[in-house]
């Protein structure tokens, strides 16, 4: 995506999520959402990435690759979910890149061994959601971890990103912004924000 221009109002903000929003959540799309947290790095998750962008690349396969942050399950890291089909692959190495691109990618099919059994007599499940250990999970303030890149400033405003600062700035005194500080209970070190607020209630 081109660079975007300063912003200069909280309805530009709000325009270019709109926009981010249609480009980053494309529906049917080939994208892969790449665990890149500490323990599938360690394991060899930006091997593993390679070797998919280098197997799409030969074999003409396009595919939007998304460096995630920790998705969980670390033990069976590297972990990856395959879009749009929702497929979750774990304990996938670099040999593993020419099966996901040829077989999944290209025509919709899982690559069955890197699916998660909970023992070797069960069946295989295919859907993140359906695995006992995400199965139920409420995720809150991790809600968009495992869906977005965390480097990435764009990803980070689509999913709603600045909102409060937006607010803040646009809509808001001073006054109120302390006011909802104050709400909150948030504390600092020094706590200098709340000898702000004491300065302004007059305590």
């Amino acid at each position: 995506m081109e660079q975007a221009k300063k912003l200069k109002n909280i309805e530009e903000l709000d325009n270019l999520r709109l926009l981010l929003k249609d480009d980053v959540f494309k529906e049917d799309v080939s994208r892969i959402r790449a665990c890149c947290g500490t323990a599938c790095m360690a394991t060899g998750a930006a091997k593993v990435i390679r070797n998919i962008e280098a197997s799409a690349s030969e074999t003409g396969q396009k595919v939007d690759i998304v460096r995630t942050g920790c998705q969980g399950l670390c033990q069976k890291g590297p972990v990856m979910k395959i879009e749009p089909f929702g497929y979750f692959f774990q304990k996938v190495n670099q040999a593993d890149a020419k099966d996901i691109v040829t077989t999944t990618l290209a025509t919709g099919y899982p690559v069955r061994k890197l699916l998660y059994r909970a023992n070797f007599m069960t069946e295989p499940f295919e859907l993140m959601e359906t695995l006992p250990f995400y199965k139920k999970q409420l995720r809150i303030a991790l809600r968009n971890n495992g869906r977005i890149d965390p480097n990435n400033i764009y990803h980070f405003i689509s999913v709603g990103g600045y909102a409060a600062l937006g607010k803040a700035l646009f809509t808001m005194t001073p006054d109120q912004v302390l006011g909802e500080v104050d709400k909150a209970n948030l504390r600092a070190k020094s706590g200098s924000i709340q000898k702000v607020i004491n300065a302004k209630s007059g305590l």
